[in-house]
């Protein structure tokens, strides 16, 4: 939350970093996401994300389409699912729109993409399966489970929801990756992983696992911001890692 509050603090709407509408795209679903991992988005935090959702709404990449507008439309659908009002229903359906229009496009009919790239396509199209498949089942887990989050005060929603769709998002997105590294592609030999890239990796699954936790309150408050500070600065120490031997070689 901190770091959310100090982006928000040192980059005014329109005048700081990242005010495109590819990074906006991009950082609307990862807070959107964070939330739904059982995190709680503050008022201060909730009034910057939609300062940044009717920034993009006004800004949609028309002009250059392809996985820009794609990601534009994806992050209205998920900002139009995560709140409520007649606003949000109109981020909904323009998102929903949009990706009616540009699926049918960008994958052609021989099930190659537009842009001619394999490794767009895989990516794509994986990520894309596995997100249909495994948020029904994350879903209807956490409902078997009980694993609800209830309506109240500090709320945006106004019915009890699943908090393990955190995990759906997490599971699409390491399947995709894996597929995409398996495979004989350029991005393949690219993400090739290697110790820095695996670090970063048990970092982020330390910060995921103590997300979840929280969701299914498996952890006291203080263990949880014991994990997430472990993780987090993991992540920041292998980064540093990483940086420094750039430059020193």
């Amino acid at each position: 939350m901190a770091l959310i509050h100090r982006w928000i603090t040192e980059n005014p709407p329109g005048t700081g970093n990242g005010w495109e509408s590819y990074p906006l795209s991009p950082r609307i679903m990862n807070w959107i996401k964070w939330a739904l991992a059982g995190n709680r988005l503050s008022n201060e935090a909730l009034h910057g994300l939609v300062v940044q959702i009717r920034y993009l709404v006004k800004r949609l990449e028309i002009h250059l389409l392809g996985n820009h507008l794609f990601a534009n439309a994806k992050a209205l659908v998920f900002a139009g699912l995560f709140l409520s009002g007649s606003e949000p229903d109109c981020w909904l359906n323009t998102g929903l729109r949009i990706l009616a229009r540009e699926v049918p496009e960008q994958i052609l009919a021989d099930g190659g993409h537009f842009e001619r790239s394999p490794m767009y396509l895989l990516a794509f199209g994986a990520a894309l399966l596995f997100s249909l498949l495994l948020t029904p089942l994350a879903r209807n887990a956490g409902e078997f489970l009980g694993v609800m989050d209830v309506p109240g005060e500090r709320k945006v929603h106004t019915h009890p929801i699943p908090r393990t769709g955190g995990l759906a998002i997490f599971m699409s997105f390491v399947l995709a990756l894996t597929l995409v590294v398996v495979a004989d592609t350029d991005i393949s030999r690219l993400l090739a992983l290697n110790h820095q890239r695996i670090s970063l990796m048990i970092g982020g699954v330390i910060c995921f696992l103590t997300g979840l936790a929280s969701g299914v309150t498996f952890f006291t408050a203080m263990m949880m911001v014991v994990l997430s500070t472990l993780g987090g600065n993991y992540m920041v120490a292998v980064l540093f890692a990483i940086l420094a031997g750039g430059i020193l070689h």
